[in-house]
């Protein structure tokens, strides 16, 4: 059993020395702010749901989507991650899709004369930015 610890004890000693090194390396501080940058979408959602006492995904949600979905695609390509890239390629297009929808039916709205969503919100936001 002795041998057993020691090898886990080493074991151990080498995963937390391998976590310290990469704490030093630019590439773990771009990684943590392109996390950063996606966690962002969450904490915006929030504050504005609770602002209006109901859940709402305004627009600025996407951006941040989108560009925390590019910085980590950076960061995976950077790490040669095929997981992380493949990931965040398929998330990116939906991101860039979900923007194009909603300025497409902003613009359709001024088309046809109505008086169009403001654009800081998606479609699921646009009855509260009339109010």
């Amino acid at each position: 059993m002795a041998c057993a610890d020691g090898f886990w004890s080493s074991q151990m000693q080498g995963w937390y020395k391998e976590l310290l090194e990469q704490i030093t390396t630019p590439l773990f501080w771009f990684g943590l702010f392109a996390q950063g940058l996606f966690f962002l979408r969450f904490i915006w959602q929030w504050i504005v749901s609770e602002q209006r006492k109901q859940s709402t995904i305004p627009i600025l949600f996407w951006y941040f989507s989108l560009l925390g979905g590019v910085a980590m695609f950076i960061y995976g390509c950077l790490r040669k991650d095929l997981v992380i890239m493949l990931g965040q390629v398929m998330a990116t297009v939906i991101y860039t899709r979900n923007l194009m929808l909603i300025y497409n039916e902003m613009a359709r709205s001024r088309e046809a004369g109505l008086s169009a969503p403001d654009a800081r919100f998606s479609k699921n936001d646009t009855n509260k930015s009339a109010e």
